[in-house]
């Protein structure tokens, strides 16, 4: 339910308070259940969205993601045998969208992914068998 809170207050249109998000210290817990397997899948969701919403904001607040792990988190969601493609479509689908927020923010972010091997985890999700129309947009 929480988890549910923070990420409703990150979609806020217009400025979403990502900084006292982040300053709660939050953050770290949201890259954890993330990546926690043996989490509810909608628990995992909304922390892939909320993670997704925070890299969307200033290189700073990227940044600031990424420093408490949450691109090799979203990497190992990704790559990870436990995540259905059908059933996990909206949680790849989220951390597609942050592994490209976090890309996009600078060249060195975007090397540390690529060396990360973001790449071909990403690339794996768009078997023609699990890709939906949002997925490919």
């Amino acid at each position: 339910e929480a988890v549910r809170h923070f990420r409703k207050i990150l979609s806020k249109k217009i400025k979403p308070p990502i900084d006292q998000v982040i300053e709660t210290g939050i953050l770290p817990r949201l890259v954890q259940l993330l990546q926690d397997p043996m989490m509810e899948l909608r628990t995992r969701l909304e922390a892939a969205w909320a993670v997704t919403n925070i890299t969307s904001g200033s290189s700073i607040q990227t940044q600031a993601a990424v420093a408490h792990g949450a691109g090799q988190a979203l990497i190992s969601v990704l790559s990870c045998p436990q995540v259905q493609p059908l059933q996990d479509q909206d949680l790849r689908e989220q951390c597609i969208w942050a592994l490209g927020n976090i890309a996009a923010d600078s060249i060195n972010l975007r090397d540390m992914l690529i060396a990360n091997q973001a790449l071909p985890a990403v690339i794996a999700q768009l078997a023609p068998t699990c890709v939906s129309v949002s997925m490919m947009r």
